[in-house]
């Protein structure tokens, strides 16, 4: 078996979808989503998730979050929130720039699992939206847990309110 860090990519995707099937859970809850309550003005921005885009990502703190859009002629417009994350909280100096660089890296090596399927299943459909949140009396951490919990997206891990976290463990996704 060959060392973690030098799986082929789409032979793990492949692995992966043959053990689990393409089953995915999405949350669809209108009423979920009503329950965000805007802390801050968002202005999201999105670009395709390639290595050729990250001078399109501002060097900036921030919300992120990953989209599976799925683009076909024949399909109208739709996507999928699948991932929720910020950058810039004050623990780390990494801003949006440096996390979208990061994630190109865990494309390429499988650290943690569920990021490195995310990102290699739909590498051709998925999309990195961003919010820059210069003001720094807006706590991240508040706003991601918001996020999280109005959106569940289906890999993020943590960074839920204890409310949907207890939902969460009881009912797996």
């Amino acid at each position: 078996m060959p060392a973690l860090d030098l799986v082929d990519p789409e032979r793990y995707v492949r692995e992966v979808v043959e053990a689990r099937g393409n089953l995915f859970s999405f949350s669809l809850d209108s009423d979920r989503w009503r329950t965000y309550r805007k802390r801050v003005r968002l202005r999201w921005r999105s670009v395709r998730f390639t290595r050729g885009n990250r001078g399109l990502v501002p060097e900036a703190r921030g919300v992120y979050t990953f989209i599976v859009h799925a683009s076909h002629d024949c399909l109208p417009p739709h996507g999928y929130p699948v991932y929720v994350g910020i950058t810039g909280d004050g623990r780390s100096k990494e801003t949006l720039t440096t996390r979208y660089a990061g994630y190109l890296r865990e494309q390429k090596e499988r650290d943690r699992y569920h990021i490195f399927f995310m990102l290699n299943k739909w590498k051709n459909n998925i999309f990195f939206c961003y919010a820059t949140v210069r003001d720094k009396r807006y706590s991240l951490g508040k706003l991601e847990t918001a996020l999280n919990d109005a959106l569940l997206p289906p890999f993020s891990r943590k960074d839920f309110s204890a409310e949907v976290r207890e939902l969460i463990r009881a009912f797996p996704r």
